[in-house]
């Protein structure tokens, strides 16, 4: 497959799905919504040629259909995964016969290591020292702290184990020489630096702008700590990623197709105030301290094409992109994680806000361990909301999972609430940065009640709308959270609820229209431990048994951060120059 860029955006024009824009446009806030209008058709991708203020092109919208993300990888990865996972089960332990049989699958796999490029385009123009603010950075939205980069892909190595890590961590530009570094929690090159800092001594850090769209897709894919991303990147490329040694000691190696290698490091100690950013939760993240990139040399291509996306409430780009890793990666869930048949996060939520599960249940309660396992896992520890089922269900389904299990839940032995736990660092949801809280649903074996279907009583007073999103759940209308905090604590004691097993509050019921809508707006708005009520609760052997009805008071919180929206004077300016874009 593709080994840079370059050759993507030939067979995207190959394809008609590449736009030129040869328009001038403005990295401040105008590229974006070009960007968000174009995703929302299900547009192109889009190059544009003149942006205000530098030399380079800057490329958008790379993955934002699933019929780019065929033409970006094909089917051979999915092909390679499901070799690797029948070889696993087939082979092991070793069978000489069986080893000889996958053998051209095995040689695949020791190919699989960089090699030294005989030419390396990246390396064409050096900026020494570097200048940051020649680059085509983009500011998204208009709260946002500054421009950021959006499609970094940061390099690091452990300073002890040198194993190394390739992350997307998006990167605020403070002047020409330094960015922050977004590390989160959970995040391998947040945990390079931890160790560097340890020992008193900076970092080194390269990022990477472009190359072969595996390294992106490879950058964010949620691998086990210590799996090498550029492993992944060669898997996807169907061959060996070409790097090439910098010119000076201290340095990484870099990748020698990429469009643009930032090389610096990331001091001890030093921290700056990074943020607002508009990010792909469809809310801001807040201001706070992250480690600063101090960049010494930027190395380019003589016509380097400037990568970028655009975040925000999904589906966005990074959603189809999210969505294709885990088809990829789902045969190697039973491998990794026993007792887990098949397993889905929901990008309209985050991706980190909610999970679905099918797990074995050969004994009473193995469902349980199967949740645990989850939540020990990587990026997947983050999981705010994880849903189980041991019955065979298409998880992509999301009224027919919440169904499937809301009419098997015993709700006193199958509903757990975890407090004081970490969360992803951008869910606000508990009104502290990285702590919060986690639930465990179960629906297993048989139906134990018929679901309600529609809402036939009388409304309680304060309630003016309710509706049923799927069998079982009702969502309602109330007052607002500012006026009646309390209102979801009282919902749950009222009859006229009494034979639905989940009560929704929210702001708007008529989300119940579009599963998409319904998943985001519920699931980025509460917290288990402080949004979620019963009818009745006991402690039995130091557990919470619950009764329902389960009301969760998913309305819009005062802490929560702003919602993202466009000004009004950038949405009438891309109104009035559309035909300027696109003429034809």
């Amino acid at each position: 497959m593709h080994s840079n860029l370059r050759s993507f955006l030939d067979q995207l024009s190959r394809e008609n799905d590449l736009i030129t824009i040869e328009a001038e446009v403005d990295p401040y806030l105008e590229v974006a919504e070009i960007h968000r209008r174009t995703i929302e058709q299900a547009g192109a991708a889009l190059l544009f040629k003149r942006v205000k203020g530098s030399r380079y092109s800057v490329v958008t919208n790379l993955f934002g259909t699933q019929k780019r993300i065929e033409l970006a990888f094909g089917y051979r990865p999915e092909g390679f995964v499901k070799e690797l996972v029948s070889l696993t089960e087939t082979a092991l332990p070793p069978n000489p016969s069986e080893l000889w049989r996958q053998r051209s699958l095995l040689a695949g796999l020791f190919r699989l290591r960089p090699r030294e490029a005989s030419r390396a385009p990246v390396t064409e123009i050096v900026d020494e020292p570097a200048r940051l603010s020649e680059l085509p950075v983009l500011t998204t939205w208009h709260e946002d702290g500054g421009p950021f980069i959006t499609l970094p892909l940061v390099y690091t190595e452990h300073p002890e184990t040198k194993k190394h890590n390739l992350g997307i961590y998006r990167m605020q530009l403070y002047d020409d020489r330094r960015a922050g570094l977004h590390w989160q929690i959970q995040k391998g090159g947040g945990f390079h630096y931890q160790a560097a800092e340890r020992l008193g001594q900076p970092l080194p850090v390269t990022v990477f702008l472009g190359g072969p769209p595996a390294l992106i897709v490879a950058a964010v894919a949620p691998l086990p700590e210590n799996v090498p991303e550029l492993v992944l990147a060669s898997i996807l490329m169907g061959k060996r990623l070409k790097m090439t040694r910098s010119r000076k000691g201290g340095w990484h190696r870099l990748i020698a197709e990429a469009e643009f290698a930032l090389v610096g490091s990331a001091s001890p100690h030093e921290r700056r105030l990074e943020g607002p950013f508009g990010d792909h939760y469809g809310y801001y993240s807040l201001q706070h301290e992250y480690p600063v990139f101090n960049c010494d040399a930027i190395f380019h291509r003589g016509d380097a094409i400037y990568p970028a996306t655009v975040v925000g409430k999904p589906k966005q780009e990074d959603f189809f992109i999210g969505d294709y890793l885990q088809s990829l990666l789902s045969p190697l869930f039973p491998l990794v994680m026993p007792g887990v048949r098949d397993l889905w996060t929901y990008g309209e939520t985050g991706f980190h806000s909610l999970c679905a599960a099918v797990v074995r249940e050969r004994y009473s309660r193995e469902a349980l361990v199967a949740g645990f396992r989850i939540l020990g896992e990587g990026q997947l520890a983050l999981t705010k909301f994880l849903i189980l089922t041991d019955s065979p269900i298409d998880l992509h389904d999301f009224p027919r999972v919440l169904e499937h299990v809301l009419a098997r839940v015993r709700w006193p032995t199958d509903f757990f609430i975890f407090s004081n736990t970490s969360m992803d660092t951008l869910d606000y949801t508990s009104g502290r940065v990285n702590e919060g809280s986690k639930a465990i649903l179960m629906g297993l074996g048989d139906s134990v009640r018929d679901l309600p279907r529609e809402f036939r009583g009388e409304l309680p007073n304060g309630v003016t709308e309710a509706e049923a999103f799927c069998a079982g759940c009702l969502v309602v209308k109330g007052a607002a959270y500012s006026e009646e905090p309390q209102q979801a604590k009282h919902l749950a004691l009222q009859p006229a609820f009494a034979e639905w097993p989940l009560v929704i509050l929210h702001d708007d019921p008529g989300v119940v229209g579009s599963a998409s809508d319904f998943l985001w707006s519920t699931w980025t708005r509460f917290e288990p431990a402080g949004d979620i009520y019963a009818a009745k609760t006991e402690v039995t052997r130091h557990h919470l048994a619950y009764t329902a009805p389960m009301v969760i008071d998913a309305r819009k919180k005062p802490s929560l951060p702003d919602e993202l929206v466009v000004l009004d004077d950038i949405a009438k300016m891309v109104d009035r120059r559309w035909r300027e874009y696109f003429p034809k």
